[in-house]
């Protein structure tokens, strides 16, 4: 009897070993598990902050006994075609932008800083300044973690293309120019090659041909445009490049690899109706000018078969989007009565 029930003992022993065993090797299953899609989940958000997005700024006015004016932040999410507000800043700038940054969730904007326009970040209830050379911006947007701008420094007059590091708020200048002559006006970007395109005129020239115009724009006469050089900039190689030249006047530019895209004009006086969406190869050099029933006559960039842009569609000025293949007009964002869209900016 003793000897039985110490082997009864024993099994039972050995059946609870096994399933306290058997538990663990669960346990220890489910935690790889739930740590694996953990993991994925954060490759996932990794790879979502990487996609090209767009933001959007609007500025409103409001009425009443003390009317005021600010700018709304808006973040256009591209494959889920979303629409999202992401806050509102104080209208102090001279031309007011603004611009999402989906990393660390803030919002940059432009405003004057008792020194000039500066660059400011909102993040929560935080705000706080991060460059302090500046007074004036024409363009802004987020490259593989680098800002680029389009601004004037302090002393100088002409716009030049710089890079911001967020990290360090370190300034590179990607034109240098000791003449002061150079003025950057369009620009965008090309997220699947990592590059960033500008137009530049020089001052000098447009100021030479205006001093000679003496023509009536109502009649048609317009005065000359100066020379429009478009540049690339190679973010992975540090380098720039010349890759076009015209003598239209430049309302927006977009790229797409070897294929560049322009919004353009016999004039900078010319009405919007007159305006020409032109395709440029820059493999065979072949220039044509786009079929497109909007008439683009601010920012503009190419996402692989959509533009993207600012203009004029059924006589409405908003932000749209032309699929090049179905040849349709999606409407993005549309002003109110009090508002007005300042311009869109591509970002990755």
């Amino acid at each position: 009897m003793f000897i039985a029930f110490v082997r009864k003992e024993e099994s039972g022993l050995r059946k609870l070993v096994s399933i306290v065993f058997i538990g663990s090797l669960l346990g220890i299953c489910l935690f790889l598990i739930v740590n694996t899609l953990n993991k994925r989940s954060d490759r996932e958000i990794k790879d979502d902050n990487n996609k090209p997005y767009i933001t959007i700024t609007e500025t409103v006015s409001s009425e009443g006994n003390n009317p005021e004016t600010k700018s709304n932040c808006y973040e256009y999410d591209i494959d889920k075609k979303t629409l999202v507000k992401r806050g509102e800043v104080p209208y102090t700038a001279g031309y007011p932008l603004t611009l999402y940054s989906r990393s660390d969730k803030s919002i940059l904007y432009i405003a004057y800083s008792g020194m000039g326009d500066q660059v400011f970040r909102k993040r929560g209830r935080n705000t706080s300044q991060i460059t302090k050379d500046f007074c004036a911006f024409n363009h802004m947007f987020i490259c593989n973690g680098q800002v680029f701008m389009a601004a004037k420094f302090l002393k100088k007059y002409c716009i030049e293309p710089v890079l911001l590091d967020l990290n360090t708020n370190s300034i590179r200048k990607l034109l240098p120019d000791k003449n002061d002559d150079t003025f950057t006006w369009s620009a965008t970007c090309d997220p699947q090659n990592d590059t960033i395109v500008f137009s530049c005129y020089s001052d000098s020239e447009m100021r030479a041909l205006l001093d000679v115009y003496s023509g009536d724009p109502e009649n048609g006469e317009y005065p000359l445009n100066p020379k429009s050089t478009i540049y690339e900039y190679d973010l992975k190689e540090g380098k720039i490049r010349k890759i076009y030249e015209t003598k239209d006047y430049l309302f927006g530019i977009g790229i797409s690899g070897k294929n560049l895209y322009y919004s353009g004009a016999k004039s900078s006086l010319s009405n919007k109706d007159n305006t020409n969406l032109i395709h440029v190869s820059l493999s065979s050099g072949a220039v044509e000018k786009v079929d497109c029933p909007i008439h683009i006559t601010g920012d503009m960039f190419i996402v692989e078969n959509d533009l993207y842009c600012v203009g004029w569609f059924n006589n409405v000025r908003g932000c749209y989007k032309y699929d090049f293949i179905k040849r349709e007009v999606e409407t993005i964002l549309l002003p109110e009565e009090t508002s007005f869209i300042n311009g869109i900016s591509l970002s990755y």
